[in-house]
């Protein structure tokens, strides 16, 4: 039986784990919890109700904007059908255009409280190397945001840079809530029962991992600079993934045989793909590691994998790694201090590492944070 007071609609055109997590905190306080998304995430069991709209295709700018633009349609046309029943509604900026519906769901259930997950900002990341081209468009863009945002009862984001970030359009306080994983489900598994790694044929002594999306905002120059320095033949690069920084970097390493890539995973294959790494890249253009924490993160950490950043390493996520023993930072371009680690990498000087990462993720980023976001 649906509760008129305990009805909450939660909207991502591509939802992961952390948003079934925070249904389930909502339905163990007795809420009736409806989706509306694209892609099924891979676990549903948190909502009472699913309704599907467009799937997201990452394929080419063409058609992340065409199936932005149906499923932001799709939701418009849902709201206006079914949006009195809700209490409270909460939008994941995935798509970012969702942040713009927010006046339309308020004017349609004033007293529907409004909560937002901000994943991305724009216009404000797209001055990171586009600022020239859009700099005719900031201003209104961010009047829109200041409108758009003022209608919500609380925003949420996962990094404190992103949160300073959204406080310039937000009058409230922007909760900072970092990513998390089940620490239960994502664990370290040994490279020779690693089915992934199995599969593919994948034999050297240590990987390092990239696993996830490469656009336009990462660092792959660094990279490919730092793989010619590497002096053994015992040490591969695994990119895992899609994005036009994949593209490029395939071109750029052709017939470099440090380098393997593969596409997305199935669900039941990643919790080997995202544990085949000995080390893990995060990498990021100067400026675009400001805006948010990488959501594998956890996941490289409760499989054991520490990280090699390479972006500011002044930065909020730069500190996270130094601070806490995570890692390793470097800075853009520097590519002989990396290809120097990673000639001087060993699994006996990894270890300590990978100890710290599974001590900080249970500590800091484990499921307990899904909870953060429920208030009565």
């Amino acid at each position: 039986m649906i509760k008129a007071d305990k009805n909450i609609l939660f909207v991502n055109q591509s939802p992961n784990r952390m948003l079934n997590d925070i249904a389930l905190v909502y339905q163990s306080e007795g809420w009736y919890t409806t989706l509306l998304c694209g892609e099924l995430p891979p676990a549903t069991d948190g909502f009472s109700e699913v309704v599907q709209g467009t799937v997201y295709n990452r394929h080419g700018i063409k058609n992340r904007l065409t199936t932005w633009y149906k499923f932001t349609t799709e939701t418009k046309a849902f709201a206006k059908s079914n949006v009195g029943k809700f209490n409270r509604i909460f939008l994941v900026s995935n798509p970012p255009s969702l942040l713009y519906l927010t006046r339309l769901f308020k004017k349609l259930n004033r007293q529907a409280e409004i909560e937002l997950l901000v994943y991305d900002l724009y216009p404000d990341i797209l001055t990171t190397y586009a600022g020239e081209v859009i700099s005719p468009f900031l201003f209104p863009l961010r009047y829109l945001n200041r409108k758009r945002l003022s209608v919500a009862s609380k925003v949420y984001t996962p990094s404190l840079s992103l949160s300073k970030a959204v406080g310039t359009y937000f009058v409230g306080e922007v909760d900072t809530i970092y990513n998390w994983v089940d620490v239960t489900a994502y664990q370290p598994i040994d490279k020779k029962v690693n089915r992934f790694l199995r599969m593919n044929n994948i034999h050297e002594s240590l990987t390092i991992l990239y696993s996830g999306n490469l656009g336009k905002t990462h660092d792959i120059d660094t990279i490919c600079e730092a793989s010619l320095r590497l002096k053994s033949d015992d040490k591969c690069f695994l990119f895992i993934g899609h994005g036009e920084g994949m593209r490029q970097l395939k071109t750029k390493v052709k017939n470099n045989q440090h380098f393997y890539f593969f596409g997305w995973q199935p669900e039941e294959l990643f919790i080997h793909s995202i544990a085949s790494g000995d080390v893990a890249i995060v990498s990021y253009l100067p400026g675009a590691e400001g805006y948010s924490i990488p959501s594998k993160l956890p996941y490289y950490f409760a499989t054991g994998t520490p990280v090699i950043m390479i972006g500011n390493p002044d930065s909020e996520l730069g500190r996270l790694i130094t601070e806490n023993k995570l890692g390793w930072c470097f800075k853009n371009g520097d590519a002989k201090a990396l290809a120097d680690l990673l000639n001087s990498l060993t699994h006996e000087l990894i270890q300590p590492f990978r100890f710290s990462v599974m001590t900080f993720v249970a500590d800091s980023w484990s499921v307990l944070n899904a909870r953060k976001f429920y208030h009565s």
